[in-house]
C-alpha cells in the first residue's frame, strides 16, 4: 500500500487539520488558547501565578460529591458573585467547554455530563467543578488526535503497563469496533448510572458518548446491560453511516463490542431471560437477536484495557490519562523529526 507524501495542512470551522504520509490529525489547541485560556485565564502562567495546575477534569475524592449533593443552589447576590469571580454564568462557561468536548476532547467527557445537570440550578460546588475542568484545559491545551494509516484489515495491540516488565495487551481489528463502560450508581444525587460508549477506527476514537442513564439500574448488571443497548444502537447507525462512505473494509461483521462485565455478556448471549434481569428484557432480547443474526459480537475485556472506564468515573490522573492517550492514538503519533511531528509541535505535548 502506498501513500501520498504531500503534507496537507487547512482549517475547518475551529479545526486544524494536518494529513501526511503518516496519518491524519486534528485538533483544537488554538480555539482552546484563544476561547478558553486568554478568555478566564489572561496573564495565566503557570510558573509565576497562584493558579495551580490540574491533572483530571474531575476531582476524585468523595467529599466533593457530598459537596454537590448537599450544597443549596445559589441565588440572587450570591449567585450573581459567583459569575463574577468564575468569569460568566453557569450556562456560558458550560457553553464553552461542551463545544471542544463534543469536537476534540473526549477526556473532559464525564466530568462535562455530571455538571451539566446542575445548568438550571448551580451550587457553589458545581461552578468550582466547571473550573476545574477549564484548568485543566489550560494545563493541558494540546491533546491531538491523530489517526496512522494502517490496513483496515490488519490488527493492533492494545497493552497496560504494570510494574515492568509484567504487562497486559489484547489484539484489536483496525476496523470499526466499541468499547463500553457503565459505573453503577454514580450520582449520590439520583443514584443514577453513568455509561461511555466509545467507537474506535485503527484504534483511535472516532465517536465518543458520554451519558447519565435515564432509569435507576438496580444492581451493577442492569447498568453494564443498558450501556451495552447504548453501545448497539450507537454502533447500528456507525455502521448505516460507513455504508455511504468510501472506506473499504471500514466495519467488521459482527461488530465487536468490548464490555469488562461477563454477567451482562452472559445474560445477552443467552436463550433465556432471568428473574435478575426480568426487567429489562426487552433490550436483552434485542441484542440477543442481533447476535444471533451475526450483526453484533460481545467480547469480555479487563477494566484495565477499556478505554471507556475514564468516561464513567474520575479516575486517578495515572489511569486517566492511560487510557485517554490510547484513544486518541497516542501510541501511534508520528516519528520525532517527521514533517507531521513537527507540524503538530508534539514537543510541547504533555
Amino acid at each position: 500500500m502506498t501513500f501520498e507524501t504531500k503534507v496537507n495542512k487547512f482549517k475547518y470551522l475551529n479545526l486544524r487539520i494536518i494529513s501526511t504520509e503518516h496519518g491524519v490529525s486534528y485538533d483544537q489547541t488554538e480555539h482552546i488558547e484563544h476561547k478558553i485560556i486568554k478568555k478566564y485565564f489572561p496573564d495565566w502562567k503557570v510558573a509565576e501565578s497562584g493558579l495551580k495546575a490540574v491533572h483530571t477534569p474531575f476531582r476524585t475524592d468523595s467529599q466533593y460529591e457530598i459537596d454537590l449533593l448537599e450544597q443549596l443552589p445559589l441565588q440572587g447576590k450570591d449567585l450573581k458573585e459567583a459569575e463574577k469571580k468564575y468569569g460568566g454564568s453557569f450556562a456560558s462557561i458550560l457553553g464553552d467547554i461542551m463545544h471542544v468536548w463534543v469536537w476534540s476532547r473526549l477526556d473532559i467527557g464525564y466530568a462535562t455530563t455530571r455538571l451539566s445537570q446542575y445548568t438550571h440550578a448551580p451550587n457553589a460546588a458545581a461552578f468550582s467543578g466547571l473550573y476545574r475542568i477549564l484548568r485543566y484545559l489550560a494545563t493541558h491545551p494540546h491533546r491531538p488526535i491523530f489517526y496512522p494509516r494502517r490496513p483496515l484489515t490488519d490488527v493492533h495491540e492494545l497493552r497496560f503497563e504494570y510494574d515492568a516488565p509484567t504487562f497486559e495487551s489484547i489484539t484489536l481489528p483496525n476496523g470499526l469496533l466499541e468499547m463500553v463502560d457503565s459505573d453503577h450508581a454514580r450520582d449520590n444525587a439520583t443514584r443514577r448510572s453513568c455509561h461511555c460508549v466509545l467507537a474506535l477506527l485503527c484504534g483511535v476514537a472516532i465517536h465518543w458518548k458520554m451519558q447519565q442513564q435515564k432509569c435507576i439500574a438496580i444492581h451493577s448488571t442492569d447498568s453494564e446491560i443498558r450501556g451495552a443497548f447504548a453501545a448497539t444502537k450507537e454502533g447500528q447507525n456507525l455502521q448505516n453511516m460507513f455504508m455511504f462512505l468510501p472506506v473499504p473494509n471500514a466495519t467488521c461483521r459482527p461488530l465487536p463490542i468490548y464490555c469488562d462485565s461477563q454477567p451482562a455478556i452472559d445474560s445477552i448471549n443467552a436463550n433465556t431471560v432471568t428473574s435478575r434481569v426480568k426487567h429489562i428484557a426487552i433490550p436483552i432480547m434485542y441484542m440477543h437477536e442481533h447476535v444471533k443474526d451475526g450483526t453484533i459480537s460481545l467480547h469480555k475485556i479487563n477494566t484495565k484495557l477499556n478505554l471507556a472506564d475514564s468516561g464513567t468515573k474520575p479516575n486517578s490522573a495515572p489511569v486517566h490519562f492511560d487510557h485517554f492517550d490510547q484513544a486518541i492514538g497516542v501510541r501511534f503519533y508520528p516519528p520525532v523529526g517527521s514533517d507531521h511531528y513537527n507540524l503538530l509541535n508534539l514537543d510541547t505535548f504533555k
